[in-house]
């Protein structure tokens, strides 16, 4: 991701985490379950978009392309790291909700840290979208450096 991103997915996690944190707000039984399934739902597209651009010819042209970052690397290594930090975080934020809705009843120092519950899932879909407007970007100008 550029060094832009990573900086804002800090700030949003940092401030957002701040805000529940003094908020306080309490989740009721459906939360952890919507949330899994919102988080298996965009981890879907996530890997459809992923199959389709990789069954497509629009992968060599990206191959071809030098990334304007790094000149060491193409545009399909960094639609490829983008995929990855996407998937790679997808899969934490479903197996972590899915043992906090486990843990979360039955002990009530876990309860401190739901707090980070939305913080994380705002990061989440901050992620996704700047994979998305990025996959756009590429298939608006295929020239895309």
């Amino acid at each position: 991701m550029h060094k832009i991103d990573n900086i804002l997915t800090v700030i949003i996690f940092i401030s957002t985490s701040l805000l529940f944190y003094f908020l306080k707000l309490d989740y009721n039984d459906t939360f952890y379950t919507n949330t899994i399934t919102y988080l298996s739902v965009s981890f879907g597209f996530i890997v459809t978009s992923l199959s389709i651009l990789y069954n497509s010819t629009y992968i060599k042209g990206l191959y071809k392309n030098k990334d304007y970052e790094s000149s060491t690397l193409t545009v399909l290594h960094r639609l490829g790291r983008y995929y990855k930090i996407s998937i790679y975080y997808s899969v934490f934020l479903i197996l972590y909700f899915i043992v906090l809705n486990q843990i979360t009843p039955k002990y009530i120092f876990i309860q401190n840290i739901e707090f980070m519950n939305l913080p994380l899932l705002f990061c989440n879909v901050f992620i996704t979208l700047v994979l998305m407007k990025f996959f756009i970007k590429l298939f608006v100008n295929p020239n895309y450096k």
